[in-house]
């Protein structure tokens, strides 16, 4: 059996198009796969990226908005169907998520238990231990032979005594399931660095051995009189350079200047104990036998998911490398020998598929008979209504582009406007400006060479005219190339293709002397070919010298930019800015430093030690 552990930072990162769920899951080719800092709330779990063919998944979300902070957590469990699914599963360190109305944990068979050691910590209350569970950041499986335990860190360093205190309650936890004879596994990023060896900034902090979390983790490890082994460490003692993490701001990973964060550890007996003759019971294992030791054949860090490839731009000359795809950690893995098999159990109901958001809810029986308003009654009545249509010859539309399908028009919830409302012109006071309306229909009279609408067998789209007591006019689906109402692409309506309307009977009624007609349509005609392409060059002529303007303006401002820019010592090339964020006097305060990839101070190509802040005062 494999198992993985990766910090994916964002999962909703990890799975851009055209890489699903599955892919990446099947890329890690393992059977139980622990992702942290996922990034989500319940609210946005849906089946893309919570539920994948051929695993269950086990999901705990971030509950707190506290500090403003929204999904910055969250663990997740794959678990590969039908080998590796657990038989039981909790959320949280504590159990408290899983309580009922009553304040007793519910679930039975199906939660791992164990919580006593941790429920009756002194000077802790429930809620204290309720808002650590809300962060999403344990998880705890139970796959008969052995248990998984998947926890991440924060990496918040301003409040070390709250840290602490998370820390006694892992290991309250852990020690809970050992007592019950349980095998643990825990794994997940835990924002510690065992050894020198494991940091690269080891050889800079005269205090790396004195800080007190470190001291705990290292309480923890079997060497020193803990349960705990240390798997990597035990398989590789000596290998240095095995990292995990690279901070991708300072671009760390192009000289692998990093640290080992993401760790798997394991305690508990091996399955070599010999069994008492006398009492049946279990003797004391040996030193030898230990579960991290004889059940693991392999444990190694997944480089290949590296974001820095050889062939990835370095930073050079300022400029700094091209955005990567993947997490800033790197998978670790561990390959155990075959465990013995499980007998057939259902899933626990915490994986994701039982869960409303992705199962969805059921509609309960209240709701369904609950009495709606008699106003809505009276609207559902009334679209059921069938009204009489008027339906035109088919026609069909000059097109300019190559078509195109585009929906449009298919809620008609407000009155649509008539198609003789939609040529007529603005009115003034309620009455029309008799003059401009009369001009404008003169001028789409007939014409024999020209016409708008063009009948045609082999496309056509039917136009139907509501009743007016149905609201207006129902257009067509029409293709992108639509009609174009520029006056170089406008043809005329045919009269006896005229569309009718209380208008255009009035005016056939009324007699209208021909040469007027003609003399306003060759007025319109010149004024139309004349002006309008004169307006057009003079906008294009404008939006060109605009952007030449805009142009010439963004080079001045990059070379005046350049030139404030200082040159590092060491390489001399142009620095990068950053901005102080570190609590303190200076927070917010602009700075220059070499904007190389940081490394090892021996490589001369790394990152030099050129610092300059941009003003002299904050």
């Amino acid at each position: 059996m494999r198992i993985v552990t990766y910090n994916v930072f964002s999962l909703r990162a990890r799975l851009v198009p055209p890489r699903t769920l599955k892919s990446f899951l099947d890329s890690l080719e393992s059977d139980i796969i622990c992702l942290q800092e996922t990034k989500l709330t319940r609210q946005e779990l849906t089946a893309e990226i919570a539920v994948a063919d051929g695993y269950e998944s086990f999901f705990s979300c971030t509950r707190t908005v506290s500090k403003g902070r929204v999904r910055y957590s969250g663990v997740a469990t794959f678990c590969r169907t039908p080998t590796a699914v657990p038989v039981a599963a909790d959320e949280g360190f504590t159990g408290l998520l899983h309580t009922n109305r009553t304040g007793e944990i519910e679930g039975g068979k199906a939660r791992v238990g164990c919580y006593e050691e941790v429920l009756n910590m002194e000077n802790m209350s429930r809620q204290d231990l309720l808002q650590l569970d809300w962060e999403g950041r344990c998880l705890v499986t139970d796959h008969g032979s052995f248990g998984m335990y998947e926890d991440v860190r924060s990496r918040n360093s301003c409040d070390r005594s709250f840290t602490m205190i998370t820390y006694v309650w892992v290991q309250n936890r852990w020690e809970g399931l050992l007592k019950n004879g349980r095998r643990v596994i825990a794994v997940g990023d835990f924002n510690i660095s065992p050894f020198p060896i494991d940091s690269c900034h080891s050889d800079s902090n005269p205090d790396f051995d004195k800080s007190s979390i470190r001291q705990w983790f290292r309480s923890q490890l079997r060497a020193n009189g803990g349960p705990f082994v240390d798997v990597f460490r035990e398989i590789h003692p000596i290998r240095e350079g095995a990292y995990t993490f690279w901070n991708q701001m300072s671009g760390s990973e192009e000289f692998n200047y990093g640290t080992r964060l993401d760790l798997i550890i394991a305690a508990g007996g091996c399955f070599h104990q010999v069994r008492s003759e006398e009492s049946n019971s279990l003797l004391k294992a040996e030193e030898s036998h230990h579960f991290g030791t004889c059940e693991v054949e392999d444990c190694d860090i997944l480089l290949e998911f590296k974001r820095f490839k050889a062939d990835s731009v370095p930073r050079r000359g300022g400029e700094k490398t091209q955005k990567l795809d993947g997490s800033d950690h790197v998978p670790v893995y561990v390959q155990l020998r075959p465990q013995p098999p499980l007998e057939q159990h259902d899933v626990p109901p915490l994986a994701a598929r039982f869960m409303p958001e992705i199962r969805g809810r059921q509609q309960s029986i209240a709701s369904f008979l609950q009495k709606r308003s008699c106003s809505l009654i009276m609207d559902i009545e009334a679209q059921k209504e069938t009204k009489p249509r008027l339906s035109l010859p088919t026609a069909t539309c000059v097109r300019k582009n190559p078509p195109k399908v585009t929906k449009f028009l298919k809620s008609q919830n407000s009155k649509q406007k008539s198609l003789h409302s939609f040529f007529m012109l603005p009115t003034t006071k309620g009455k029309e400006n008799t003059e401009a309306a009369n001009a404008f229909k003169l001028a789409f009279q007939d014409s024999d060479s020209e016409t708008l609408l063009k009948p045609s067998l082999e496309q056509s789209q039917t136009f139907v005219i509501n009743s007016p007591h149905d609201g207006g006019l129902a257009l067509p689906e029409f293709d992108e190339g639509s009609i174009d109402a520029s006056s170089s692409h406008m043809s005329r309506i045919s009269r006896n293709d005229a569309l009718p309307s209380s208008d255009s009977q009035e005016t056939n009624a009324e007699p209208t002397d021909s040469s007027n007609t003609s003399s306003l349509k060759q007025d319109c005609t010149c004024e139309s070919q004349n002006h309008v392409p004169e307006a057009v060059e003079t906008v294009e002529t404008a939006e060109t010298n605009e952007k030449l303007s805009a142009k010439i303006e963004w080079q001045r401002i990059q070379k005046t930019m350049m030139n404030r820019v200082p040159m590092c010592s060491g390489h001399n090339e142009p620095c990068a800015t950053y901005v102080m964020k570190k609590p303190g006097p200076n927070h917010g305060r602009k700075f220059h430093c070499c904007a190389r990839a940081q490394g090892p101070s021996s490589n001369p190509e790394a990152k030099c030690k050129y610092f300059k802040w941009q003003n002299k005062y904050k």
